[in-house]
């Protein structure tokens, strides 16, 4: 029968803080059967730098199975070291290249298997499988923690002033906006208003050249009927033999000029020249 060892972890609990700490000792699992079923560990990665130089402490939780005995006892001695080694590389390989702020905006991928690049390949080849990795958390010092903490604390405070002065301006704009419609309705119905007694000062106006025009129109007929009237006054007149001459003369009593038409031929000859003279009185 082939005895495993392979590291393994035990709980220690301080009396001074009463904190749980887990450790891994050396080949303190010792079996004589494989567990083949799905299997977890959790593990810590100390002492993780970022690209910045700030330590922190990385806290997983690693979701594995054993697929392949056979290809498992030829390729390792201790699977879980190989597992811890090759997480551990992809860790520190992370961290590596971001800033701490980059690493905490950034922490969620490494709830994605596709960080663990080498922990899947080592443990494809020592026969295992691994199903996935949990993020737990992340630890840092006491003076980079409070560090943090304040930061977030400013950044959450400038967002919030940032959303409340970005409401305000909101709300100007929509005064302002409401102001506008406000003075274009008005300026519309001044508009309007305006149209409006121009349009009655050209009815009132044509109105009142209609009336001018019929008046004009009545004052015509009221001459050319006394013009009529007259003619046929003055056609009686003529028909009874009367001397139309002497009528207008009389009509008019005190003219400013008369103008009186001679003929000569009733005294001379028929052979003497026509001779009309004027007399002009004033």
């Amino acid at each position: 029968m082939h005895q495993n060892q392979t590291n393994g972890f035990t709980n220690l609990h301080g009396m001074v803080k009463m904190v749980r700490i887990k450790l891994i000792l050396y080949q303190v699992q010792k079996f004589q059967k494989l567990r083949l079923i799905p299997d977890q560990f959790y593990y810590n990665i100390t002492d993780v730098r970022t690209s910045d130089d700030a330590l922190i402490t990385v806290k997983l939780m690693i979701f594995f199975e054993l697929i392949n005995v056979e290809t498992m006892l030829n390729n390792t001695r201790d699977p879980i070291a190989d597992f811890i080694n090759a997480i551990c590389a992809d860790v520190i390989a992370f961290a590596s290249i971001r800033k701490y702020e980059t690493f905490l905006e950034n922490a969620n991928q490494l709830n994605q298997l596709d960080a663990y690049s080498q922990l899947v390949i080592r443990a494809q080849t020592v026969g295992y499988q691994i199903n996935k990795v949990v993020f737990r958390g992340y630890q840092a010092s006491e003076k980079l923690q409070l560090m943090n903490d304040n930061a977030i604390e400013k950044r959450t405070k400038l967002r919030l002033e940032d959303e409340a002065e970005r409401q305000l301006q909101l709300l100007e704009d929509l005064k302002l906006e409401k102001r506008f419609d406000r003075s274009q309705k008005e300026r519309k119905m001044e508009l309007e208003q305006m149209l409006h007694k121009l349009d009655m000062v050209k009815q009132q106006h044509a109105s009142h050249l209609q009336e001018k025009e019929a008046e004009n129109e009545l004052e015509r007929q009221h001459r050319q009927f006394l013009h009529e009237d007259e003619i046929k006054f003055y056609g009686q007149l003529k028909e009874l033999g009367t001397d139309i001459t002497q009528v207008l003369i009389a009509q008019q009593r005190n003219p400013d000029k008369i103008i009186q038409v001679v003929n000569d031929n009733e005294h001379k000859g028929s052979k003497a020249a026509s001779n009309i003279q004027f007399t002009h009185n004033i």
